[in-house]
């Protein structure tokens, strides 16, 4: 994310019954985001009946996968 901005403010004050006050702030935001998803929808293993459908090393990385997708 980026993010500029100023901010300005100014008082002017004539008297002790006057008080004149102007504020202003301009500002630009830039926002991105880079996605990228990968889903497996046939994941589910159930221990001792089905092999491990997905399986990973310690980072996320895909070492197997097994399904129909």
């Amino acid at each position: 994310d980026e993010r500029d901005a100023l901010f300005i403010g100014l008082q002017f004050r004539p008297s002790d019954s006057w008080d004149i006050n102007f504020d202003a702030q301009i500002s630009d935001r830039v926002q991105s985001e880079a996605r990228h998803d990968l889903l497996f929808l046939q994941k589910r293993v159930t221990p001792g009946v089905t092999g491990e459908n997905l399986i990973t090393n310690s980072v996320g990385g895909i070492l197997h996968w097994e399904g129909e997708e």
